[in-house]
């Protein structure tokens, strides 16, 4: 029998989420036989204590899935050092998991596809993770398909990949100056994805997503996805997923373990083109605000050094 890898969700002080992401999870065909670790972030502030209460209460009371082991935190991590955390003392046990976080609703073939997924490629170097998420409304092209952008709404890893890590940003920006590296890993100019890196190193953000991305970029390697989101976040701030049936869902079920069969692992191009447009600004002043501060940088640099060499030259003929 293929043992399943465990699943590791990140809860925090948000009752009603945490529930609706349970029920989901435990929709999915394989929840019965798969282990559950839950990671329950400790509160900010008296105003969480109740949130974070009713949250400990619910999941404590979970019984739809083959085992759960609750880990409760005293003090409030945050998001990033809780994901880390949980992360690093999990694969000290277990080769692969799985993981989300109390935002998402996981569709019922999640689980099946990260499973399939993990143990398909548990060996192959090119590999880096198993995503759970597809820019919607429209399906991918070509089906199920292979991506260079690591996104965190629902995926999969194994120790050999997160051994690849590099949790300090300083040591992955110089690696990003090869020529064309830069606008490749903001998705060909369509996200300016570096600076958000730049603004982790300068401790302005704490996103341990940019620096995971960064450091399987630079690896070369590939996450596979499929060619319909298994995902849903509640509430804003994320590429919307496609909202199909169930019978939708379900007839990738049956298809996707076929389309993985004979996959090259190789980035599909018209995929890549959706996540690109996914991801960009929606409006001129979105693409300023995220463009203009390199652009403002570069044209102030080129005149800097137009100035320069014109004052020496000036200098040069007056000798």
């Amino acid at each position: 029998m293929t043992v399943l890898a465990p699943i590791c969700l990140f809860v925090h002080a948000h009752p009603g989420r945490t529930r609706r992401a349970l029920d989901a999870l435990a929709h999915n065909t394989l929840a019965g036989e798969a282990e559950l670790y839950v990671f329950c972030d400790g509160p900010r502030g008296p105003a969480d204590l109740a949130g974070v209460k009713a949250v400990r209460d619910l999941v404590r009371r979970e019984r739809r899935f083959a085992r759960v082991f609750i880990h409760e935190r005293r003090h409030h991590a945050g998001r990033t050092r809780a994901i880390l955390a949980g992360l690093e003392g999990l694969f000290r046990s277990h080769e692969a998991v799985i993981v989300l976080e109390d935002h998402l609703e996981t569709r019922p073939q999640f689980l099946a596809f990260m499973n399939e997924g993990l143990g398909r490629y548990r060996l192959d170097p090119r590999v880096g993770a198993i995503q759970g998420w597809h820019p919607g409304p429209a399906d991918a092209p070509n089906g199920t398909y292979f991506s260079r952008y690591f996104a965190p709404w629902g995926w999969a890893t194994w120790r050999r990949a997160w051994e690849g890590f590099e949790p300090d940003a300083g040591r992955l920006l110089p690696r990003l100056e090869g020529p064309g590296l830069k606008r490749k890993f903001n998705l060909d100019g369509g996200r300016n994805l570096h600076r958000r890196l730049v603004a982790q190193q300068h401790g302005t953000v704490d996103c341990w997503h940019i620096r995971w991305y960064a450091s399987q970029f630079l690896l070369g390697r590939l996450a596979l996805c499929p060619g319909r989101s298994l995902v849903a976040r509640m509430g804003p701030g994320t590429p919307q997923p496609a909202p199909a049936q169930d019978s939708a869902y379900a007839a990738l079920g049956l298809a996707f373990a076929l389309e993985m069969k004979d996959l090259k692992v190789v980035e599909d191009r018209a995929a890549a083109a959706q996540i690109r447009r996914s991801l960009a600004p929606g409006s001129l002043f979105g693409w300023l605000g995220d463009h203009g501060p390199d652009l403002i940088y570069l044209w102030a640099t080129r005149i800097y050094t137009f100035w320069l060499n014109f004052k020496h030259k000036t200098l040069a003929e007056k000798v």
